[in-house]
């Protein structure tokens, strides 16, 4: 049967004990890992920001915890509908990639986003780089790896995150029993890599959006957008009191055009619903246009 199988072991998990702050957010990170492989799997163009179960998913999403076994602790999760057996298979798909990475010795973060925004500013102003249009945007995304990818190993990330504080020689390994079986090993060096790799966020290339800026916070300098086209809302962010004051003015339901560059996550875009950064305003929409 598919499923996971997930073993504390060195110093830290002698006779037969985990910490229970350490099992809590274990258990919770891969419930909450595979619930998002769940929706990505059987959800037409995968899971979206904030996606929640329906009644019939949650239904169908059963996955059964065996007893504790060993003298370190060693437990069991089996999948046990068809349905969460492909959710095993989109987990595997999720985190391989990024645990391989991790295994290197280092791994480096990028420069701030704002820094990013300042940036794509500079080129979409000395006309070096041009916003393309929305729908070209979305229709990438058709092609492109989706977020599902970072959703799932965002929690896979949460799941390990105890390690990284630990002497070297407590690790946490996963068995992976899909298709084919996967072994994984996070010790505090791979878990901090993992974490470094999910956590990067860049900025992708200028798009033109079109909707309402529902607010923008003056202190904070972010505010939700929402966009007229996928009729979702995002969290919109500007970089400077300059940008605050060139878009604050449209916050009273009004229409407008803006290039704005979408927030990266671990390679992959939000095409509907992701994080976007103000880059210059366009124009106001008026009704019968």
């Amino acid at each position: 049967m598919k499923g996971i199988d997930y073993h504390f072991t060195g110093p830290l998990f002698e006779e037969h004990k985990v910490n229970l702050d350490v099992l809590t957010i274990t258990l919770d990170s891969l419930n909450r890992a595979l619930s998002r492989s769940y929706l990505d799997a059987h959800r037409p163009g995968g899971v979206i920001k904030n996606a929640q179960m329906n009644k019939y998913e949650r239904e169908n999403f059963i996955f059964t915890a065996e007893l504790p076994l060993g003298q370190s602790w060693f437990q069991s999760i089996r999948a046990g509908t068809l349905n969460a057996e492909k959710a095993v298979e989109r987990f595997v798909g999720a985190i391989i990639p990024p645990y391989e990475k991790a295994k290197e010795r280092g791994l480096e973060r990028s420069i701030s986003l704002a820094r990013q925004a300042h940036d794509v500013k500079q080129n979409i102003h000395n006309e070096s780089l041009t916003a393309q249009p929305f729908d070209d945007f979305l229709k990438e995304g058709e092609n492109i790896n989706n977020f599902g990818q970072k959703s799932i190993a965002k929690y896979q990330s949460k799941m390990v995150s105890p390690m990284v504080n630990l002497p070297l020689d407590n690790k946490l390994e996963l068995t992976i029993h899909g298709k084919d079986t996967y072994e994984l090993e996070f010790d505090g060096r791979i878990s901090k890599n993992f974490h470094t790799l999910i956590s990067s966020r860049d900025i992708g290339k200028p798009v033109i959006f079109r909707g309402n800026v529902q607010f923008i916070h003056a202190n904070r300098h972010r505010g939700d957008f929402y966009n007229t086209i996928t009729r979702r809302t995002s969290n919109l962010k500007v970089t400077s009191n300059e940008d605050f004051m060139a878009i604050h003015p449209y916050t009273k339901g009004q229409t407008i055009e803006f290039i704005g560059a979408p927030v990266v996550e671990y390679g992959t875009i939000d095409r509907v619903a992701g994080d976007i950064y103000f880059i210059k305003f366009l124009r106001e929409i008026k009704i019968d246009q």
